[in-house]
């Protein structure tokens, strides 16, 4: 397709629409994996948003230990699979070996992303207000304890 008008609106429309979503099924994951409070509001709609494409993969399968394996191998074919359209739509094609090691360490980075976040928004937040609860306080902590 190459570099045109449309392409460049295109390429980051997917970008946000896939990160966003991956993001959403790292934060479900971490969040299962810190044994969070899963009535949390905020957790909720984590669950609602991403159960539609998790659960025809959770019967496929199975849960490892504390980790839901479906929602990793989920968002590794979400994120090899956008940066694959990414790739056509700029025009370059890249190798299924080249896309799952970059998939692999863009979900690394990003899980790093989380907990650094996690740590400086609970920083900011015992500064600011430290008494304070509300739904996303309580998954904060959760994440970084």
């Amino acid at each position: 397709m190459g570099s045109s008008y449309y392409t460049n609106p295109l390429i980051f429309l997917v970008d946000i629409i896939f990160s966003i979503y991956i993001m959403m099924i790292m934060l479900r994951t971490v969040l299962q994996w810190a044994r969070a409070d899963f009535y949390n509001p905020l957790s909720q709609l984590l669950v609602t948003v991403t159960d539609p494409a998790l659960k025809p993969l959770q019967r496929i399968i199975p849960a490892s230990s504390r980790i839901d394996t479906a929602a990793v191998v989920l968002m590794l074919l979400l994120q090899m699979f956008s940066l694959f359209l990414i790739g056509n739509l700029r025009g370059s094609g890249v190798g299924p070996f080249a896309l799952l090691i970059v998939s692999f360490a863009e979900l690394i980075s990003l899980l790093l992303n989380v907990f650094l976040f996690s740590i400086l928004i609970q920083v900011v937040l015992s500064w600011i207000n430290p008494g304070a609860h509300n739904p996303a306080t309580s998954l904060i902590y959760s994440i970084t304890e």
